[in-house]
């Protein structure tokens, strides 16, 4: 197997596990934001505002992580064919350095969507629920 073909591989999986990432945050806001709105504002409870809290900083870290690979390699591309006179079909090395950042925040959005998950199953543990809202 040749590198190109695993790079190739993990872009294709990153992009897939992305889409879904952001999927299961707005499905967790749309769930917490549910109960949410079902309980009395000076009750509302703090494990839904905390799970809330994590999916939209789910999403901001979709955004930014998004927004910053597509810069790093916008700039890597034009600096490479304007600077250092490169085609299109030629070999040129990954700016590897300039990704680690990408990937930090595709770590982090997969933690913080599953710690809001884990916040929404300790409401509904601990909590209960009111049979009329479901």
């Amino acid at each position: 197997m040749k590198l190109e073909d695993i790079r190739k591989g993990y872009e294709e999986t990153s992009g897939t596990f992305s889409s879904t990432v952001r999927n299961l945050a707005i499905s967790g806001i749309a769930i917490a934001w549910l109960f949410m709105t079902k309980a009395e504002p000076e009750n509302l409870p703090l494990l839904l505002i905390g799970a809330l809290s994590l999916f939209i900083i789910t999403l901001f870290a979709d955004l930014i992580q998004n927004y910053h690979l597509s810069i790093t390699w916008y700039d890597y591309y034009t600096m490479m064919k304007d600077k250092f006179g490169k085609e299109e079909n030629e070999d040129v090395k990954e700016p590897e350095e300039k990704n680690k950042w990408g990937w930090i925040l595709y770590k982090g959005k997969l933690w913080t969507l599953i710690i809001g998950y884990i916040l929404i199953v300790a409401f509904f543990v601990f909590f209960e629920i009111d049979k009329s809202v479901i």
